[in-house]
């Protein structure tokens, strides 16, 4: 018998829509089970549909839901209470709502101990201190609260707090998604180290193929509410039946290979946008956007954010700069946006020294400038239709249209066209941000930023947030755009996978400073710093099919 049983599994709303139909799937005791798909097909219902923590206007249905032996589905919702936490375990993608802000993290869990063990407040401590330690964490930061720890941090310490109670089966649902690739490696080691002490089984939802193919036993790819393929992890990566399967292992970008397109099912041809005009001559296609030289960012406490960057993005190139959360990207991006005031060092925008400008100068150097941020939900105001947040740039500068759209000035049509060229609707103009999925609404952040024609963009961490697909889409769709328009882009990203399709030239940031630079094509050259050859083990190539 399998510790988790879940046979013709269906949950619908209370007007009958079914977003998950018909899912079976077992879970074998010491397990690591991986249940793959994009956002959206279903994955996280059905983990919380295992012990019913589905939202008020959602039903679920199944001739037979069994957790070692127990019929979930006839379970009273007392009983349901004491199994979640105490037997099933979960851990979720947004690892801040974890922990209420209110109070200690050590508060917290004692509370957990408290609702599903009888004992003295000394042994809790004792067994609270050895989980902290037991993911690599001083025990110390049990007395913090939940804002004064990293990300990385708060999510192990989510783990640490789910594995309290040595719970049988695990559910884990994207856990690693919001973490940097150095981050997410060590709370995956750490949740393979407690598979192995402690027996405990793990379903482990997630839309990262390598992770599946690192730490997986077997394998549930889903699509559309639907699984549309099993079976164990070497099966699906070597010999994928479904189309499905092998679009979403063709949309990983390869690091030993050079690919100018990521193959896509579905998606429409390259962008027929005219190229506007470039320079023909060499030197001024090279023609530096922007430099800076000697770049230090000291904040009071000493702390040295960015310490000593040099850096050129090339007119019309990428630039990629990756490294782990707190190695100083985002700060160095601040700097060079003139969002942050430097503490050394020089910034040029063309021939424009951007350090010593301020007021009105500086206001309109900055209108040469964009940035498209990591989390698209926070890009938007939720209040204001998507055609209000698209005309919001050009009407800051007081223009009507940007110059590559041949479309006259009317704002509904100017707005149309800017959805046209990231591949949305133009009935999109109308919604809210709200009704637009993570990938959408990036994709408006993009036409968003492209609209004032600047002179570099910054992507920062822009596909973080994605799921495989989307992030080929949204990568392909830069792509397009750079070729259509010429712009520069200055790529940052923890994802070396990434950095390395869209980048023709790479710099690696660690503890802020740059302690590796290089043209795409010496990835793998010997000379590299012992730090890159680390981010090129969590990144390297799955094996090739069949």
């Amino acid at each position: 018998m399998s510790l988790l049983e879940v046979t013709n599994l269906t949950v619908a709303t209370r007007h009958g829509r079914e977003l998950v139909t018909g899912v079976d799937l077992a879970v074998e005791q010491g397990e690591w089970f991986a249940l793959i798909g994009e956002s959206g097909s279903g994955k996280s219902i059905t983990a919380s549909a295992v012990t019913n923590l589905l939202a008020p206007n959602l039903v679920r249905r199944a001739d037979a839901l069994r957790f070692d032996g127990a019929d979930l589905l006839g379970l009273p919702e007392r009983d349901l209470r004491t199994i979640r936490g105490d037997r099933i375990a979960y851990v979720f993608q947004d690892y801040q709502s974890a922990f209420t802000p209110y109070y200690t993290i050590g508060n917290q869990m004692h509370e957990m101990l408290r609702s599903h063990r009888s004992m003295p407040p000394v042994e809790r401590r004792q067994r609270i201190e050895a989980s902290v330690e037991a993911i690599g964490l001083d025990p110390r930061l049990i007395g913090r609260y939940p804002f004064e720890v990293s990300g990385g941090q708060l999510q192990r310490l989510a783990l640490a707090s789910a594995v309290l109670l040595e719970p049988t089966l695990l559910i884990a649902d994207e856990p690693t998604t919001a973490l940097d690739s150095w981050s997410a490696s060590i709370v995956l080691d750490e949740l393979a180290s407690i598979k192995e002490t402690t027996g405990c089984s793990i379903l482990f939802i997630t839309h990262d193929l390598r992770i599946m193919n690192r730490y997986a036993d077997r394998v549930a790819i889903m699509q559309h509410g639907d699984i549309v393929e099993r079976g164990s992890k070497d099966a699906i990566v070597l010999r994928p039946g479904h189309p499905y399967t092998r679009d979403l292992l063709a949309s990983i970008p390869p690091l030993r290979a050079t690919a100018s397109r990521l193959p896509v099912l579905g998606e429409p041809a390259r962008l027929t946008l005219a190229p506007r005009e470039r320079p023909t001559d060499g030197a001024a296609a090279a023609e530096p956007v922007l430099r800076a030289q000697g770049l230090v960012k000291v904040y009071g406490t000493g702390t040295r954010a960015v310490d000593g960057v040099n850096l050129t993005l090339r007119k019309g190139g990428c630039l990629g700069l990756v490294g782990e959360s707190g190695s100083g990207k985002s700060t160095l991006a601040r700097c060079l946006l003139s969002l942050e005031r430097i503490t050394g060092g020089d910034i040029w925008l063309r021939d424009q020294h951007l350090n010593t400008l301020g007021g009105g100068p500086l206001r309109a150097a900055r209108q040469r400038m964009q940035l498209v941020l990591q989390n698209p939900h926070a890009s938007f105001n939720e209040r204001l239709p998507i055609v209000a947040s698209l005309l919001e740039p050009l009407e800051c500068i007081g223009r009507r249209s940007p110059s590559f759209l041949d479309v006259g000035e009317d704002p509904r049509t100017v707005a149309a066209a800017l959805l046209d060229l990231v591949r949305l609707p133009a009935d999109y103009l109308d919604k809210l941000p709200a009704q637009l999925s993570g990938g959408e609404k990036q994709r408006v952040s993009i036409a968003r930023a492209i609209s004032t024609e600047p002179g570099f963009i910054v992507l920062d961490e822009p596909t973080a947030s994605l799921d495989v697909s989307t992030q080929a889409r949204v990568l392909n769709l830069l792509k397009d755009l750079q070729d259509a328009l010429g712009l520069s882009y200055l790529f940052i990203s923890h994802d070396l996978s990434s950095v390395h399709f869209i980048s023709q030239h790479l710099l690696v940031m660690k503890d802020g400073r740059v302690v590796d630079e290089f043209d795409r094509s010496g990835l793998f050259d010997a000379t590299r710093h012992d730090y890159t050859k680390q981010l090129i083990e969590l990144f390297e190539d799955l094996p090739a099919r069949a």
